[in-house]
């Protein structure tokens, strides 16, 4: 039987796969191949969740990811989901590329 902090998690990736056009990562990114959680088009997306009313925010997880997304030029977002709220973290310096992709996508 699948535990309760793995639903939610699975649930968030499948969420943000659809939302953003995009597919699961078969082992959730940890694969050698197959990096990050969430692959679509233009993003490759590292979910985290916690029903905590924090989350420790870690620059070597953001590092990871971002190098993760530019080696197979992806703009990298970190999808964070703290209780019920839903925040997207993506670096400043991809801001101008994140708005002309939604752009387009609409």
């Amino acid at each position: 039987m699948m535990d309760y902090k793995k639903r939610r998690s699975q649930r968030q990736e499948r969420r943000l796969a659809k939302e953003f056009g995009g597919k699961v990562q078969p082992g959730s990114g940890c694969g050698r191949v197959n990096k990050g959680d969430v692959k679509s088009e233009h993003f490759l997306i590292e979910a985290k969740r916690t029903d905590k009313k924090q989350y420790i925010f870690k620059l070597l997880d953001w590092e990871t990811i971002r190098d993760r997304a530019l080696a197979v030029q992806k703009t990298p977002l970190m999808a964070l989901e703290i209780g019920n709220q839903r925040l997207v973290v993506v670096a400043e310096a991809d801001l101008c590329v994140l708005a002309a992709i939604s752009q387009k996508i609409r």
